[in-house]
């Protein structure tokens, strides 16, 4: 197993830990703040589309777990929160691992997060709708729209400088990197 895939197991199981740590903390009409979706954000955002599909899937089924009640569709729409948050991969000239982002990037990365949060977490509460005739505004409001903008504040609030330090980081490791190798001989 690579190295990736050991960092996405991680990211899994660090999104699932801090993400029950805030069970307690209700938004809506049973949702709960979950500060830890910027740990999904940004992993996705660094990892990819296939890596943030597995962080959200995995992490939401193993905090679901932990409270020993484990509901699929929601586990499926936060991997597809983290899978939408990935496509920032297909923007030309990102290149995280290399310490290259613009500022049209992390604009892009907070879109995804948005259309990631509110797409996901709607496609969830209308099975609950249809499968188990949740009432409408129950489902909608309080378990997709109240939540969903509870994450896009966390994320942008946490996730963003994450995403800008990673970047910032790997630019500057590069860049003395490359002054070691070209630098002043003597």
């Amino acid at each position: 197993m690579g190295f990736k895939w050991l960092m996405v197991m991680a990211a899994s199981v660090a999104y699932a830990f801090f993400s029950f740590l805030t069970a307690d903390v209700e938004v809506g009409d049973s949702a709960q703040f979950r500060p830890a979706v910027a740990i999904l954000a940004f992993s996705s955002a660094v990892y990819g589309p296939l890596s943030g599909f597995l962080i959200g899937f995995l992490g939401n089924v193993g905090v679901d777990f932990l409270l020993q009640d484990i509901w699929w569709h929601w586990s499926a729409a936060n991997g597809m929160i983290g899978l939408m948050i990935g496509l920032l991969h297909m923007v030309p000239g990102y290149q995280p691992e290399r310490g290259r982002m613009q500022l049209i990037h992390l604009f892009l990365f907070l879109l995804l997060v948005i259309v990631g949060n509110y797409a996901g977490l709607t496609l969830a509460a209308l099975f609950d709708i249809i499968l188990q005739g949740v009432p409408f505004h129950q489902a909608i409001y309080g378990w997709a729209i109240s939540p969903a903008t509870s994450n896009v504040l966390a994320c942008s609030i946490l996730g963003t400088p994450l995403l800008y330090g990673y970047v910032a980081l790997k630019r500057y490791r590069r860049v003395s990197s490359l002054a070691a190798r070209f630098g002043k001989r003597d």
